[in-house]
């Protein structure tokens, strides 16, 4: 039978590389050209990349400007990540393109936090306190315990942490102290550090630094909480003296 017949003088088929190709949108934010047809785009017309592309990334201590573009984001999570998924409620630090930031951050059940990025390296480093130093102490105490010869030894420290974090969220961190300290038992505390000093003297300089701080927050504890009490006797003579007036108009 006869060959298959082609129409090669005839027009050719046309593409329209320049013209608008798909968009995506991320949590409800307008829609964002990709990042690949930016780039080509502004190769072939020699222009800058458009203002529509937001570079983003995650870092807690990196600032935004390290990904030299226009428009930049840092979005970090502030969360323990050990597996499964990103709780809602998670705070997110955020820095650079912050109005961008916040409608992301909040349409993925998140709450943001803008920070500058001159202080995001201590920053950082205080969280730390709540997550990785914070296993540090829970080791420490694990470790001690073990050499105490309780075998438990995590699951009774874990124990002790999860009701502490309990009375965080109830009360507050200053006030949820208990123990030696807040009672104001000196004898506990130098009992304890002798029994240190005999296991190892490491332990025993960071438990000082601990016994110190924690002296600390219950001194700073107090300031306030004079300083409330004062506020409320100000409060009553101010009451006191608005009653003694209206007396003596009537």
């Amino acid at each position: 039978g006869p060959a298959p017949t082609h129409n090669v003088k005839g027009p050719a088929p046309t593409h329209n590389v320049k013209g608008p190709s798909p968009t995506y949108n991320v949590g409800g934010l307008p829609p964002q050209p990709p990042l690949e047809r930016d780039k080509r785009d502004s190769e072939e017309s020699g222009t800058a990349p458009t203002n529509d592309v937001v570079l983003v990334h995650t870092s807690g201590t990196l600032g935004a400007s390290i990904l030299g573009a226009s428009q930049s984001l840092s979005m970090h999570p502030i969360c323990s990540f050990a597996g499964g998924k990103l709780p809602r409620g998670t705070y997110f630090g955020i820095e650079g393109a912050v109005e961008i930031g916040e409608r992301l951050v909040k349409s993925i059940g998140g709450i943001p936090i803008i920070i500058s990025a001159d202080v995001k390296p201590l920053y950082h480093a205080a969280l730390n306190f709540g997550a990785s130093y914070f296993l540090t102490l829970l080791d420490t105490g694990a470790k001690l315990l073990t050499s105490a010869g309780i075998k438990e030894s995590e699951e009774v420290i874990l124990s002790l942490a999860v009701s502490t974090l309990r009375n965080v969220k109830g009360f507050g961190i200053s006030e949820s102290l208990t123990g030696a300290i807040e009672r104001g038992d000196v004898e506990v505390v130098q009992k304890e550090m002798q029994a240190m000093e005999k296991t190892s003297a490491e332990w025993l300089e960071f438990y000082k630094i601990l016994v110190r701080e924690t002296r600390r927050m219950k001194e700073e504890r107090g300031k306030m909480e004079e300083g409330r009490g004062e506020m409320k006797e100000g409060r009553g003579e101010m009451k006191e003296d608005r009653v003694q007036g209206s007396k003596g108009k009537i």
